[in-house]
């Protein structure tokens, strides 16, 4: 499980709390654990990754979709300025081409989205061999409180730690962004058929 707490550290996302400076307070870490016990800490690391692959699936939504929509407006600008010097920009042969390439870049996005979804799959199955080790290693089986639905509507209240350029004095400037503005709310596509993964036992 430690993979999952590093990466979640790499997500720079505050909520509405805002930030703990100073580092670690005293007595927090002895507090959470009283209050945590193993099967808790188990069912926070799934509240952890459910936020964590969310977070990673819209992201690459968000990209897949800001190049389909690149494709569409390049199709769609095609010209006598833009377009083949060998086709005309009002003839058959012109809407033809834009149709053709609106085709590819419909098709593009849905391997792209399935391809997608095949990677999450892959990465579930993955954090499921190691949460079954942490029960194996506690004695006790601990119910699955992975819930995409709810990470998902948790994103949408969080904002990005965006880093800016440097500054002459070399400092280096932070914004909040919205995570709407890099997260592409959309449910999951159909896997594509990518290599088999077996079962952890």
């Amino acid at each position: 499980m430690k993979l999952v707490r590093l990466s979640l550290v790499a997500i720079l996302v505050v909520g509405g709390a805002g930030f703990v400076q100073g580092g670690e307070q005293p007595g927090v870490k002895s507090r959470v654990l009283n209050y945590c016990d193993p099967v808790c800490e188990i069912e926070s690391q799934d509240a952890a990754y459910s936020l964590l692959m969310e977070c990673y699936r819209q992201h690459k939504a968000y990209r897949i979709q800001s190049v389909y929509e690149s494709r569409v407006s390049a199709a769609s600008a095609m010209s006598a300025e833009h377009g083949s010097l060998l086709i005309q920009a009002d003839s058959e042969g012109m809407r033809t081409l834009r149709a053709w390439v609106l085709e590819l870049a419909d098709q593009e996005r849905e391997l792209s989205l399935k391809e997608l979804q095949g990677e999450v799959d892959r990465f579930r199955t993955a954090y499921g061999c190691a949460r079954r080790g942490d029960e194996d290693r506690i004695g006790q089986y601990v119910s699955n409180k992975l819930d995409r639905e709810t990470a998902s509507a948790q994103l949408q209240s969080y904002s990005i730690i965006a880093v800016g350029e440097l500054s002459p004095g070399g400092v280096r400037t932070i914004k909040p962004i919205s995570a709407k503005n890099v997260l592409l709310k959309t449910d999951p596509a159909i896997a594509a058929n990518g290599p088999h993964i077996e079962p952890c036992d």
